[in-house]
């Protein structure tokens, strides 16, 4: 189906198929075996025909409404305004609506087909003794001892909550891929030896829709942007038209003010020094192509060679001859600086030249109405930090340009950098909506389904409480334990909608027994028979459900490793210590409160 969709123009995540694998095999594997386990259950007083029609009766809705929460929880994804999310989210409730599918129809059918035969070997199905231990013994305490449970369970699920300030998400795609790939290896040799935010810089863009970015008053604008874009922590350097101009400028006065001083009979041991200007034009070359086609640079070049000659003869010149040749040097001195000045105008696009037409389509658009700055951080334009930097620069582009000639103009910044730092913006939006509308949906299926207020809100209320356990067991294996920088941007989101969905799964399947069994018996006694029924089946699919998640450490990806341990870990806390003990001892406190306002509670006596 997915496949169908994505030939008529339907995108999806790459990651989609391994969560797919996961979901699909877990909540599936859970159907079956809710269906099974009561078939089973049903077989050990009851004839198969009667038996087989009692369990699909019965869970047949226990399981179209886990699944609609589960589902409801996944579509709520398709709110974000996240791409990956929000086709992740499609997807997999596509997925688990086709499980739902099958588990309505193809596993009653072939439990049908296979009946009493379906459990080989086993022929009979009496009533097992009791023993000492196992769920009976769990369900009888905790109903029994709620409190003795539910405060101590409480105080354990809170305490990981005091990891939570230390949790640090970071968009780091370098981190996110195992060491020993090829462009990981680069990114570190990079790093060893040259700047890391040379690797990706940041790019700027200045429009003015309705202006000309190459006039006077705009070329001053841009002027005062950069002025404000360099004084921002973190910014290395800013490339923009006329970023040499500034240094140019200056190498023309000192040429200049020795050139004065050569011509007075002094300055010479300041030679030296004019020297290194050569390697200045060499650099300039590489970053400007297009300055090989200056007639100042090239002259600059020519001056500097006869620079150095009349430099080097200066040292072997008689004294009679050293005023002649003292005015020599000072005439190329002098002429080295014109050409720098020069340079300054063209790097200024104050005068028209193949050079200042190659900065004009570099760092302009064809129209001139789009300016062109690049930024260069200081640090690893890939680290959790680098997302600080970028809302500093744009702060310092808007509020530099509000007050500059280019008032009313809009400012963009672009790159790896930037990009990390709208998706960590995005999905922080988008949590806040998800969230919400999966709640909503949640609480709907289970109201509908228990024709209860009370009890589907403590049942998600706990569901919730294990999230945030989890995401604290999580911050603190990965972050204190593992040593990692930093967890995947996307894991509070992502485990949110699994585990809150995957929680009320298993939660409905205990809580609508306890519905049952509350016909015929007490609060305590059908909490007691609830867990005691469920608690085998209910712990196999939550292993089954852990282990499936389990698979995905072993992949290469760290954003597939840390989600599927987190759901592992949220999954296990949930079958053996939520469902197993906190909800139960919940519902033995509430009693009869918890099917208000159903017909259930009336019938029910205080």
């Amino acid at each position: 189906m997915i496949g169908f969709l994505a030939q008529a123009g339907a995108q999806f995540s790459t990651l989609t198929q391994a969560y797919l694998v996961v979901v699909i095999f877990g909540v599936g594997t859970d159907y079956c075996l809710f269906l099974v386990s009561r078939f089973r259950e049903e077989l050990r007083h009851k004839e198969r025909l009667e038996a087989q029609t009692d369990s699909i009766s019965r869970i047949t809705p226990v399981i179209a409404a886990s699944a609609l929460t589960v589902i409801a929880a996944f579509l709520s994804l398709g709110i974000s305004h996240f791409g990956m999310n929000r086709s992740t989210g499609y997807a997999l409730a596509i997925g688990v609506a086709v499980t739902l599918l099958a588990g309505l129809t193809l596993v009653p059918a072939l439990m049908s087909l296979f009946g009493k035969y379906l459990f080989w070997p086993v022929k009979t199905f009496t009533v097992k003794k009791q023993g000492r231990f196992g769920w009976h013994v769990i369900g009888n305490w905790v109903s029994q001892h709620p409190v003795r449970v539910a405060v101590p369970i409480l105080i354990i699920l809170l305490l990981p909550y005091l990891a939570l300030p230390h949790l640090t998400r970071s968009a780091d795609i370098i981190s996110q891929l195992p060491p020993s790939v090829e462009s990981v290896k680069g990114f570190k040799v990079m790093n060893a030896h040259f700047p890391a935010g040379e690797l990706s810089p940041l790019t700027m863009l200045i429009e003015s829709p309705q202006g000309n970015m190459t006039g006077t008053k705009a070329l001053q604008g841009i002027e005062q942007v950069v002025q404000s874009l360099q004084k921002t922590p973190g910014v290395a350097g800013v490339d923009y038209y006329s970023a040499p101009a500034a240094q140019l400028s200056t190498l023309a006065a000192q040429f200049r003010s020795i050139g004065d001083a050569v011509g007075k009979g002094s300055g010479l041991d300041q030679l030296t020094s004019l020297q290194t200007s050569g390697q200045i034009l060499q650099s300039l070359a590489l970053k400007y192509p297009g300055i090989l086609q200056s007639p100042n640079f090239q002259q600059a070049g020519v001056n500097l060679t006869q620079f150095g000659k009349i430099s080097a003869q200066i040292q072997v010149t008689q004294p009679a001859d050293l005023p002649a040749l003292l005015g020599q040097l000072q005439s190329v001195i002098y002429k080295v600086s014109d050409n720098y000045n020069g340079l300054v105008d063209e790097f200024n696009l104050k005068t028209g030249t193949a050079f200042t037409v190659f900065l004009q389509t570099t760092y302009f658009s064809t129209d001139k109405t789009i300016a062109k700055i690049n930024i260069t951080l200081s640090g690893d334009p890939y680290a959790s930090s680098t997302l600080t930097t970028v809302a500093q620069i744009r702060k310092a582009a808007a509020s530099s340009v509000s007050v500059s000639s280019l008032a009313g103009d809009k400012t963009y910044v672009g790159g790896q950098s930037a990009t990390q730092a709208d998706i960590m913006l995005i999905n922080d939006a988008d949590f806040g909506r998800v969230v919400a509308l999966s709640i909503a949906g949640i609480l709907i299926v289970i109201m509908i389904l228990l024709r209860s207020i009370l009890a589907p809100l403590y049942m998600v209320a706990t569901v919730l409480l294990n999230y945030g356990t989890t995401l604290g067991i999580t911050t603190w294996l990965f972050l204190d334990v593992m040593k990692e920088g930093s967890l995947i941007y996307m894991i509070p989101l992502f485990i949110f909608v699994i585990l809150v969905a995957l929680g009320a799964d298993y939660n409905i399947f205990l809580m609508s027994r306890i519905r049952e069994e509350t016909h015929d018996r007490s609060i305590k006694d059908a909490v007691s028979h609830a867990v005691a029924n469920t608690g085998g089946v209910i712990t196999a699919c939550g292993i089954i459900l852990a282990g499936t998640f389990a698979t995905l450490v072993i992949s290469p990806l760290r954003i597939v490793l840390q989600i599927g341990a987190a759901i592992a870990i949220g999954v296990i806390m949930d079958t053996f210590i939520v469902r197993a003990l906190l909800v139960p001892a919940i519902a033995t406190l509430v009693g009869r409160w918890s099917w208000w306002p159903s017909g259930l509670f009336k019938n029910l006596k205080k």
